[in-house]
């Protein structure tokens, strides 16, 4: 194994974690109804931190009212949560780990049964082929800026807590992968169409969050640089485009996901991953 994951790194905000090991934000669904953190879950989070982990990136939040995904999910839009993300912070600290909470808007994929019956909103009114898929309602201008602020809202909560940093988890068909891809994404208006315009919803919330907690907080992305094969909304130039747009705008670390791993990109199947890169 490569001793540099082993050896201490320091992000450009001044962060340094003590190894470049960072545990993935990985859905369990062992939190309370109201979005609370259970002591089930945070015992899981200690334990990882325990563990040796420079960083631990919790489960994705929801953070904005009525957007809940999974049962048992972390909410991070009421003060009634930042007891647990407090603890969570504390804990992590304690044993020199950055504490990293995801921030992760559901869109068209809340359910309305875990949201009082609320019907899921996203930036446009699709029917996808998915099990339990419930067709969404469009966001109004209005909608769109109001889950912005709350955005930044959940993040000052984070900062309030203690905690290192967020990540906005950009990928893998949530709501700012809903913008970007044009499969769900049918918008006209500065919100749809182009590249920067898709991209826009996810630029806009680092903007905000970044202008508006101090220049030493964690502010990480993940994203998804290519559409897996089922939706195709977005190729791998397209993401690579809202990279370099993203780096424009300025963040600590990027979190690059993929559906398969092994699978090499559809829009250029006869170029293959360097073998000194991946074995």
């Amino acid at each position: 194994m490569n001793e540099q994951f082993f050896q201490p790194y320091t992000f450009n905000n001044g962060a340094t974690v003590k190894n470049r090991l960072f545990m993935a934000p990985m859905t369990n669904g062992q939190s309370h109804p109201d979005g609370r953190f259970s002591e089930e879950e945070l015992n899981w989070l200690t334990t990882r931190a325990q563990g040796g982990f420079g960083a631990v990136i919790t489960a994705g939040a929801s953070p904005y009212e009525d957007d809940l995904y999974i049962e048992g999910q972390i909410g991070a839009f009421s003060d009634s949560h930042e007891y647990g993300l407090r603890r969570f912070a504390d804990m992590v600290k304690r044993e020199q780990a950055l504490s990293i909470i995801q921030l992760m808007p559901s869109g068209m994929r809340a359910k309305a049964k875990l949201n009082r019956g609320k019907q899921p909103a996203g930036p446009s009114v699709v029917q996808l082929p998915i099990p339990d898929f419930e067709q969404p309602r469009e966001l109004s201008e209005e909608q769109i800026h109001a889950i912005l602020d709350a955005l930044v809202d959940s993040a000052r909560r984070v900062h309030r807590a203690g905690a290192s940093g967020i990540e906005l988890h950009g990928a893998n068909g949530y709501l700012f992968t809903q913008f970007f891809s044009k499969a769900t994404n049918l918008r006209k208006d500065k919100w749809g169409g182009s590249v920067e315009n898709r991209a826009r919803f996810l630029l806009e919330a680092m903007r905000r969050i970044r202008a508006d907690l101090p220049s030493d907080f964690t502010i990480g992305v993940k994203i998804l640089v290519e559409d897996w094969n089922n939706g195709r909304g977005f190729d791998i130039d397209d993401g690579l485009e809202m990279i370099r747009i993203m780096n424009d705008v300025g963040f600590t670390y990027l979190n690059l996901s993929a559906m398969n791993a092994k699978e090499v990109s559809w829009k250029y199947p006869n170029q293959k991953a360097n073998k000194s890169l991946t074995g």
